[in-house]
């Protein structure tokens, strides 16, 4: 695991917001310095020229874009303040300079490598849910080409893991964000033994960081919703293989019926000599729970009963039988 290190900058604490933009250069300099390796710039201090900031620190330090998704890549001009946003939080002042890009070309550079597209998180259930909601829409549709891509990634904020009430709200937390390709940056105090031993399990799963940092071509994308309560989200790993997270978003249990030819066409095997192979990426192992043969009718996956706030979190991949 690589450790980065990073500055929070342009805050909304008084002595910053009092800052003019020429304090950018002298700040620069002294990041360079540090071998600071990442950058969040937020919106309502006085040093949030996204742009100078880029110019200043080269490619080489990533830039968080923390204006609360009042600029996002998108064609049309950042409104100055998100609609979205909770009474009570600053506005978001937009410096001239950071014209929006608009995320369709995959050799476009932005002035930022990943953008908030919420407002602050909370360490609530009821957060999680609304941030996540905020990413949907850069994610792509199939149709569509995502805004979310690497070196411009949609960030719904910091993780909420080892604040939230329970195990399985947790990692369904994380489990979301890494199956969304979201940045995944934690927000406990990492000298707290106690809390490092419960969410260890969660935020060392090498099989949720593969996926979240897999990239063939698509960032992932909700599959569907049903009922309001459970949602099914895929994300492709490439060689036939996707990731499926099913999440019991509500008050209530589910089981999910998932068909193989929605999580991908090529998971529609014509022949005897392939089959689906099913793996719980949420065990250490990986376990296989499920092999899918060929049939005449349909080809589909049912899921275990899965308690309200809880996950399941699957690899789907096409085998030969041979």
């Amino acid at each position: 695991m690589t450790r980065r290190d990073s500055w929070w900058a342009s805050h909304c604490a008084h002595c910053e917001q009092a800052l003019a933009e020429a304090a950018i250069e002298q700040t620069a300099a002294a990041l360079r310095a540090l071998g600071v390796d990442v950058l969040k710039v937020d919106s309502c201090g006085g040093l949030r020229n996204l742009s100078r900031w880029r110019e200043l620190l080269g490619d080489d330090v990533l830039i968080e874009n923390c204006f609360q998704g009042g600029l996002v890549p998108r064609t049309l001009p950042a409104t100055a303040v998100m609609s979205a946003m909770r009474a009570g939080d600053p506005p978001v002042r937009i410096a001239p300079s950071n014209a929006p890009c608009s995320g369709s070309a995959s050799g476009e550079r932005c002035a930022y490598n990943y953008y908030r597209t919420s407002a602050d998180i909370r360490a609530e259930w009821g957060s999680v849910l609304s941030n996540l909601e905020t990413v949907v829409p850069f994610l792509g549709d199939g149709s569509t080409p995502p805004r979310s891509r690497p070196s411009l990634w949609a960030f719904p904020d910091m993780l909420e893991v080892g604040h939230l009430a329970s195990f399985e709200e947790e990692r369904s937390h994380f489990g979301a964000w890494a199956v969304s390709s979201s940045p995944l940056t934690l927000s406990f105090n990492l000298s707290d033994a106690s809390t490092i031993g419960r969410v260890l399990p969660i935020i060392a799963n090498t099989h949720l960081l593969r996926v979240n940092a897999a990239w063939a071509g698509s960032p992932g994308r909700r599959l569907k919703v049903v009922n309001g309560d459970q949602q099914t989200w895929v994300k492709p790993l490439g060689s036939g293989e996707y990731a499926v997270y099913v999440l019991a978003a509500g008050q209530t249990t589910v089981i999910a019926d998932i068909d193989c030819g929605e999580v991908g066409s090529e998971l529609l095997v014509a022949n005897g000599a392939q089959a689906v192979l099913i793996r719980d990426l949420y065990d250490p192992d990986g376990a296989v729970i499920a092999t899918l043969r060929p049939k005449a009718s349909d080809f589909r996956f049912q899921t275990d009963p899965i308690a309200a706030h809880d996950s399941r979190f699957y690899s789907f991949k096409l085998i030969s039988l041979q």
